[in-house]
């Protein structure tokens, strides 16, 4: 608010940790550019995007495209794979809240928050360490 009282401006566009409840971009692709991205894909692993249009899963098997995430579940094929099954339904709540408040949704990250939420530090010079599904279970 001091900035925006001293250039004598709404609070606009001053700086993105201000937006806690949506994003002034949320959708960096349009349903036509996830289409063409879908058509490219020829592994078995799932990506999941959002429009306006709603929650998009694709893999090689095709695109599906639903407002809510439990109408996307009986086309995904996860009856024998629990620990998929529990990932991509937290993943597809994620993206369902993110669309919900206008924000944009990341696959395997958490949705910002803001200044409303201490952010952890990241250093864009190295690699991101490996997300719950790619590390290995300790032994026993």
């Amino acid at each position: 608010m001091h900035a925006a009282n001293t250039m004598q401006s709404l609070p606009k566009h001053i700086d993105d940790g201000l937006m806690s409840v949506h994003d002034p971009s949320p959708y960096p692709y349009s349903y036509d550019e996830i289409i063409e991205l879908a058509s490219e894909i020829r592994d078995p692993s799932y990506r999941i995007q959002t429009t306006q249009e709603g929650i998009h899963i694709y893999n090689r098997d095709g695109l599906h495209t639903a407002e809510d995430p439990f109408d996307l579940y009986p086309k995904l094929n996860l009856e024998n794979d629990s620990g998929h099954a529990f990932y991509l339904g937290i993943q597809l709540g994620r993206a369902q809240v993110a669309r919900q408040l206008n924000k944009r949704f990341v696959q395997d990250e958490a949705l910002e928050w803001g200044c409303l939420v201490d952010s952890p530090e990241q250093d864009l010079t190295e690699q991101k360490q490996a997300g719950a599904t790619m590390k290995r279970p300790e032994p026993k």
